[in-house]
């Protein structure tokens, strides 16, 4: 079954692009590689095909873009679409935040998917997959998150791809 995924920078990326068979939408407000070597948008591009696109504007850190110290949630016109493509084919959303809670592809994006539609991201980080509503648990209650192991979670999920 298709999924939504996150990932901050991680070398893994191609690896796990090509596992899963999925589109990397790259959702970093200034795409530019200044931080890794490597990751501009020309680099991606290149990397991936037609398999990447990149959305700075549309998807990209709002509170980032504005300055603000409140994360402001993507708007449900660009939400409802980016949840109907997951539902046909894996994506993987890409920022350069590596803690998914301190990034706004969880706050911005995730989050608000799932109290719209229902879609349960899975968030990649390190070793671990965490699902949108667990890391939501956590950080309400304060216990720790569960999560898959990810390459566990990668071969028993990805042949299914």
């Amino acid at each position: 079954m298709p999924a939504l995924f996150t990932i901050g920078y991680d070398p893994r990326l191609g690896e796990f692009a090509e596992r899963l068979q999925a589109q990397v939408i790259d959702v970093r407000a200034r795409p530019s590689g200044r931080v890794k070597a490597g990751w501009k948008a020309a680099d991606l591009a290149r990397a991936f095909g037609s398999r990447y696109e990149g959305h700075p504007k549309t998807l990209g850190g709002r509170a980032f873009m504005a300055g603000s110290d409140e994360w402001i949630a993507a708007p449900l016109e660009i939400l409802n679409p980016l949840s109907e493509r997951a539902k046909t084919q894996n994506i993987i959303l890409l920022c350069a935040c590596f803690r998914p809670w301190e990034c706004h592809r969880y706050n911005e994006i995730a989050a608000p998917l799932l109290a719209s539609t229902s879609v349960d991201a899975l968030h990649i980080y390190g070793d671990q997959l965490i699902e949108t509503s667990e890391l939501q648990r956590s950080l309400t209650d304060g216990k720790p998150y569960d999560y898959y192991d990810l390459l566990d979670w990668m071969n028993k999920h990805a042949e299914h791809a």
